[in-house]
């Protein structure tokens, strides 16, 4: 009989005893993104709309997209700082499920945009709710974080959605070859009870 239990636990995570959040921004011309890049651009290549013109005539709409690769919601991967770190095709799809932990500290990068997490808040988060899982990115400075081997996530969203211990995050990005990081799909798993 074949085993059916990844499906089962599917099942269970589609179940009212969690929600899924979308921790992603739109791609559009005002997503937030780094102020160094240009918005991003749509440029229609072919369409199936009467008016359409005949050299873009097609049964499909298509389009051309172009934006910096740490667009919006984004992975970092190490050789976004790091010449010899690891590129996005040698990320490994086991790399793309993790714990998930949120600190808060909206109200503190609400009065000052230059706050930076310091290690003392990580030990007060850790007094309040355990230790942070390995894997779950517990490490201050971007630079830091790809030369010891990480990928990160970055300008996310509704992340007060998510309970601070608990949850899943789950990524979803190109395998690009020598790429140093892309925009990113990505989304929590969390608990309701």
């Amino acid at each position: 009989m074949a085993d059916t239990k990844l499906w089962d636990t599917l099942k269970e995570l589609k179940s009212p005893k969690y929600k899924w959040v979308d921790l992603t921004h739109e791609l559009s011309p005002d997503t937030p993104h780094w102020y160094g890049f240009k918005p991003l651009q749509a440029d229609l290549l072919f369409d199936y709309e009467p008016d359409t013109p005949d050299s873009m005539k097609a049964p499909m709409r298509c389009f051309q997209y172009s934006f910096a690769s740490q667009y919006g919601t984004h992975t970092d991967v190490p050789r976004h700082f790091w010449g010899n770190g690891r590129a996005m095709h040698e990320i490994t799809v086991q790399e793309l499920v993790y714990p998930l932990v949120v600190i808060d500290k909206s109200a503190e990068c609400a009065a000052n945009p230059d706050f930076m997490l310091k290690t003392a808040d990580l030990e007060s988060w850790e007094a309040e709710h355990g230790r942070i899982p390995e894997g779950a990115y517990p490490y201050p400075g971007e630079q830091y974080i790809l030369e010891v081997d990480r990928i990160q996530v970055e300008v996310m969203r509704n992340l007060d959605q998510v309970p601070p211990v608990g949850s899943l995050i789950v990524l979803a990005f190109p395998k690009l070859k020598d790429g140093v990081g892309f925009s990113t799909r990505c989304f929590a798993i969390c608990p309701t009870e």
